[in-house]
């Protein structure tokens, strides 16, 4: 696996162990009635936040940020929370100096097709009839929906037969109506 696939891997792993258990303050949001955030998912942005963007440009935005640095793989890489406003908000990180992913564990951001966080593998597969599902257990158990777009979306574990996390495994089942994302990811290289 190649250093950048293995960062990305690692990234979306660590997002995930951080933001995807519990209870998120978007909860208790009813998307029907608050304003939707929208991916462009052709050129990867968000209200501003785009893929490939310098630090520098990203500070010039007109939001709330926080800065830290993570540790991915022995590497320290800059990441910036961005309130993109209310309880919206996108974890931002940086790689040879330019916005290499954001993710967003909001209900209310969304891809063109009004999918992001709790949407189903269903709704998934029937937006993106030509996306890939990959589950396997590298660092930990994962489940990932890659559009073929920009954006692409990590799925809780919960729906899935544990043989699914079997690298040996050729097939397995999963409920693809219980499987929900829990995290939307943007990439500059897409998925």
């Amino acid at each position: 696996m190649s250093k950048v696939m293995r960062f990305y891997l690692m990234f979306s792993l660590l997002l995930c162990s951080v933001g995807c258990s519990g209870t998120t303050l978007t909860d208790s949001i009813d998307p029907q009635s608050a304003r939707a955030y929208v991916i462009d998912s052709s050129i990867g942005s968000l209200e501003g936040v785009r893929v490939g963007m310098t630090e520098d440009e990203l500070m010039d935005l007109a939001y709330d940020k926080s800065r830290g640095l993570v540790n991915l793989e022995g590497d320290e890489y800059l990441e910036v929370q961005v309130n993109l406003g209310g309880d919206v908000f996108v974890d931002c990180l940086f790689h040879d100096s330019e916005l290499y992913q954001f993710s967003t564990v909001s209900r209310l951001v969304q891809d063109e097709n009004g999918l992001g966080v709790g949407a189903t593998l269903l709704q998934l597969k029937e937006k993106y009839p030509n996306g890939r599902l990959l589950v396997g257990d590298e660092d930990g158990r994962f489940a990932s929906f890659l559009s073929g777009s920009k954006v692409l979306f990590f799925l809780g574990k919960d729906g899935f037969d544990d043989l699914c996390f079997d690298a040996q495994a050729q097939e397995c089942e999963y409920n693809d109506r219980k499987v929900t994302v829990e995290k939307v990811i943007v990439s500059k290289h897409g998925s």
